[in-house]
């Protein structure tokens, strides 16, 4: 007897092993609770997460003004100024996590565009008066050492060929946007979703049509990964593909309303949704989607995911929730982009004067891991980006060596001319699109 219940012992094991992903993070569970690991108390606008170098760097952006960065999961932060500004949105490069891309507030209710290139250390204008939308701004960097460059508001979309040392106005498409725009593919193609499902285009906003293998839905969120692949949400499913591949859809988690969602960059099969119902996850396509706002102290503005962490900005500060990641299963392939096309002298925007010069700034050690936001950091450098008004107020010209730098001042952009709408075979007139407006971002 007691060697049979050993065998049934072991018998029992063994079959339990295969189910041990569900227990310890795979299949979509969520074994951990999130931890807040920064600033209680201080509502935030958004957060992105990179990796890069052994280390994660987490980039956090206060509503009342300032970015902030930690190296170490939150126990120290460190300024990188702009206290007195607003963040709009902040994205880093595919291929560089230390180029990053930011849109601000201005004084006089524009946004304006900057670029860095070491990490948030120095910050250089590319693109100013860009009038700002209630749907807010959107911003999309391709591949490249002088990458695509797309940034939408509202009806107005412009565009830089060359890292935004020059711009152009783009077209929409015939359809209401209900998502950002992005960059999808080795080639960099523009997609966008629309109240009328997803729509691409393949000469940067010149022409646009309608992805008929795409419901002709409203789209609720749409996100791409480097890798290639790109997932759009409407309120049927959950329609994913590699590059160049087909459509494949799964189901949806129990909710009524997807307001973003976001896939990891080393499997682009695990993905997580904020929701009206909270924050839901999986770590593959097929596996079933479990609920992962345990513990979660605050109300999410914005997810980020780097390595195996999930990264949340609330009401009530940052917090942070372990992952189970599986292993790829294929390698991320190698990207090439396809060169701009060469443009009218006549519709080139002229360039933004360069601001913001480079200043260090002392990191502050917290009390305890999950310390509170403390005061400005004390800077080593001439104040001029830490304390001085919003970059729009003052203008500070960078020596005459820069060859980006232009004294010209930036123009609104104009309207662009109306894009030519292609329609694939076979697909729905806009007559048949699904009626009534898609949610409010």
């Amino acid at each position: 007897m007691k060697r049979i219940s050993r065998i049934l012992g072991l018998g029992t094991l063994i079959f339990l092993l295969p189910l041990l992903p569900l227990f310890t993070g795979g299949g979509g569970a969520a074994p951990h609770s999130w931890k807040q690991i920064g600033m209680p108390g201080v509502s935030l606008g958004g957060v992105l997460a990179t990796t890069y170098g052994g280390l994660t760097r987490v980039y956090v952006w206060p509503v009342q003004g300032g970015l902030l960065r930690s190296v170490d999961d939150g126990k120290t932060w460190q300024s990188l100024g702009l206290e007195h500004a607003h963040v709009l949105i902040l994205v880093a490069s595919p291929d560089d996590p230390r180029s990053l891309y930011m849109a601000l507030e201005t004084q006089d209710g524009t946004a304006a565009l900057y670029r860095s290139t070491d990490g948030g250390e120095s910050w250089l204008e590319i693109l100013e008066q860009l009038e700002i939308a209630s749907s807010g701004v959107s911003l999309a960097v391709g591949h490249g050492e002088a990458p695509f460059l797309f940034v939408l508001s509202g009806n107005t979309l412009a565009w830089s060929p060359d890292g935004g040392k020059a711009w152009l106005a783009a077209s929409l498409p015939d359809a209401r946007p209900t998502t950002g725009i992005m960059l999808a593919g080795k080639k960099d193609t523009l997609i966008l979703g629309t109240d009328r499902g997803l729509w691409e285009s393949n000469d940067q906003g010149k022409s646009w049509a309608a992805d008929a293998e795409v419901p002709r839905a409203p789209v609720e969120a749409l996100w791409t990964l480097p890798q290639g692949s790109t997932c759009v949400v409407t309120a049927e499913a959950i329609s994913c593909r590699t590059d160049g591949g087909k459509w494949a859809s799964s189901s949806m988690p129990p909710t009524d309303r997807v307001i973003l969602g976001i896939g990891h960059p080393h499997n682009p099969s695990c993905h997580y949704i904020l929701s009206d119902s909270g924050v839901w996850c999986r770590s593959g396509t097929n596996a079933p989607w479990a609920k992962c706002d345990k513990g979660l102290g605050g109300v999410p503005a914005g997810l980020s995911v780097a390595g195996n962490a999930l990264y949340a900005a609330t009401d009530n500060g940052l917090w942070m929730l372990r992952i189970y990641v599986p292993e790829a299963p294929t390698p991320s392939p190698v990207h090439t982009r396809a060169s701009a096309p060469v443009s009218p002298p006549s519709t080139l925007l002229p360039t933004a004067t360069p601001r913001m010069p480079t200043a260090t700034y002392t990191p502050v050690p917290t009390e305890t891991p999950t310390t509170s936001f403390v005061g400005r950091p004390t800077r080593t450098a001439t104040p001029v980006a830490a304390t001085s008004p919003p970059p729009a107020a003052t203008k500070t010209t960078q020596p005459t060596s820069a060859p980006e730098a232009s004294p010209t001042p930036m123009r609104k952009i104009t309207p662009p001319p109306t894009a030519t709408q292609t329609r694939p075979t076979g697909s729905p007139s806009p007559s048949t699109a699904t009626p009534g407006p898609p949610p409010v971002r």
